[in-house]
């Protein structure tokens, strides 16, 4: 979202929630968590405190979308609460900010705290009126009239020149102690609005608005000391700032503050500080904590031998979530849910063993089948993939069909499209077997381009051979090809013309192409066969 498009509320607002986001890259700090700490949305306001269950006006979104669409500003609060915080409907903070705006121009008085100002019309009377109060020294006007001056279009003035405007007044009115305008200059530095970027002066505007008690100031500033963002990187500060943020109630800093405990940054490592912090921030609704403590008990759970627990585990570290990516332990997990019996964990088994770095056809084919033979779609059709290219087993087709089908009664609709590939090659296969040209020519294809089955240049240079001495024009050019390249067969120039001729008389253009730049290489004006 561009300054151009939004007015100030909404652009502070929705600068503030991405807070988050500023801090997630690179940055682990526990072998069950995410992979980010957490800022809060929050309004550019001390004074806002947003709860997440606030103006329950309507139950449901599709309620919430159809009172406010027809002008309810109630619901239009609840809707925007809704995308802030993604109860029932996906998180979108521009959303957010657009219902929040529609309610607070309505009066709704949550909507306007959360946007932490009144919304007026912005018109020259407006202005006019701000801008008087504001040369006299009024703070509150001079913030005012930063924020008006980031609305679309004001006064006809470009938007770099409106930030610059609200850079202006923002400063006179962060000096006189108006947290409004120190929250959105922190912001701006921060983010190189108006003013180039610099987090010196973002965490020293940051520093004000924490000292005097703004918990998302707080929690924010401690993440600027974990990374060393505007200020020398300093854990301990970082827990200081947390913690205060945190012992006010604030669940993101409890989520952190559960982080920095887990890891032992900037304080003695205390996991049952960590656990006990992150259940203060579930017990708020933080996603995040309720995900940590989830995995907390899935890995309990594993450790007393519940099957299922094992196998998730293992699934956690396959792919990294809410843990460090190890496939060593996943695969020590799996094989601990599949001794059990678990058919998750022993396809799962199967997987690492056919894609996995050090592939071994045969354990996969293994896993597979106990898992197959349980009823597990997901390995009934593996099982038949492994049969159908011939990995870990000898290719036999019917073998293939059978555990295709047995994977389509169980709704696989891939396997549907399985069996119609094997019926198919089996049909050009039976085809080409009785003298069929094109059949043979389709099936040398398929064998030199792996298409359906691995690449093998001799079968292809086989079955181009039949095709071409029947007198199948691409045979013999894709026969003439494979000798020129000498894949499959000793490469052989002459051959490779020979083959590349006759399908030039029956007019294939690519074969022309080619013998012409033979030609040319004879004759020493060689460019390159295309």
């Amino acid at each position: 979202m561009t300054l151009k498009h939004a007015n100030p509320a909404m652009m502070f607002s929705v600068k503030i929630v991405m807070l988050a986001a500023l801090f997630a890259p690179g940055f682990v700090l526990t072998a069950y968590a995410q992979n980010t700490l957490s800022g809060t949305p929050s309004p550019a306001s001390s004074q806002a405190a947003t709860k997440k269950d606030d103006a329950a006006s309507c139950k449901t979104a599709d309620a919430c979308r159809k009172a406010a669409e027809q002008g309810d500003a109630n619901a239009q609060y609840s809707l925007g609460s809704m995308y802030l915080y993604g109860n029932g409907i996906a998180q979108d903070y521009e959303q957010a900010i657009f219902w929040y705006t529609k309610a607070a121009r309505q009066g709704n008085a949550d909507a306007q705290k959360y946007l932490g100002y009144s919304v007026d019309k912005v018109d020259a009377q407006t202005i006019s009126r701000y801008r008087k109060a504001a040369e006299q020294g009024d703070a509150n006007a001079q913030y005012r009239l930063g924020s008006m001056y980031l609305h679309d279009d004001m006064n006809g003035k470009s938007e770099d020149q409106n930030c610059k405007q609200a850079i202006f007044w923002f400063r006179k009115a962060a000096r006189q102690g108006n947290v409004e305008a120190q929250t959105s200059l922190a912001l701006m530095y921060e983010q190189g609005l108006g003013v180039a970027q610099d987090y010196t002066q973002a965490a020293s505007w940051w520093h004000k608005v924490a000292a005097q008690g703004n918990v998302v100031a707080q929690n924010h500033l401690g993440l600027m000391y974990v990374k060393g963002q505007g200020v020398a990187q300093n854990y301990a500060q970082a827990v200081s700032w947390i913690r205060k943020a945190a012992e006010q109630g604030d669940d993101d800093a409890q989520f952190n503050l559960g982080r920095m405990y887990e890891k032992g940054m900037g304080m003695t490592q205390d996991k049952k500080q960590a656990l006990a912090w992150y259940r203060k921030a579930a017990a708020q609704g933080n996603t995040r904590a309720k995900d940590v403590l989830d995995a907390e008990n899935t890995r309990r759970a594993a450790q007393q031998g519940d099957a299922k627990a094992q196998n998730d585990l293992g699934q956690m570290y396959r792919v990294g979530s809410l843990v460090t990516e190890d496939d060593k332990q996943a695969i020590f997990w799996w094989r601990k849910a599949a001794a059990q019996g678990n058919t998750e964990a022993q396809n799962s088994l199967g997987e690492m063993y056919q894609n996995g770095r050090d592939a071994d056809y045969a354990q996969a084919v293994s896993w597979f089948r106990q898992a197959a033979e349980q009823g597990n779609g997901n390995a009934q059709y593996n099982l038949g993939w492994m049969y159908e290219r011939g990995y870990g087993v000898p290719q036999d087709y019917t073998q293939a069909i059978f555990w295709y089908r047995k994977a389509i009664a169980q709704g696989d609709d891939s396997a549907r499209d399985a069996l119609d590939r094997v019926n198919s090659a089996i049909a050009l296969r039976q085809a080409a077997e009785k003298g069929d040209a094109r059949a043979q020519y389709n099936l040398g294809k398929m064998y030199d381009d792996g298409d359906g089955v691995d690449k093998d240049y001799k079968q292809a240079a086989a079955w181009y051979r039949r095709s071409a001495e029947q007198g199948n024009a691409d045979a013999q050019d894709g026969l003439g090809l494979i000798y020129l390249n000498g894949k499959g067969v000793p490469q052989d120039i002459e051959q490779a013309k020979i083959w590349y001729h006759k399908a030039a008389v029956q007019g294939n253009a690519d074969a022309k192409t080619v013998l012409h730049d033979l030609d040319e290489l004879d004759r020493g004006n060689f460019r390159g066969v295309k």
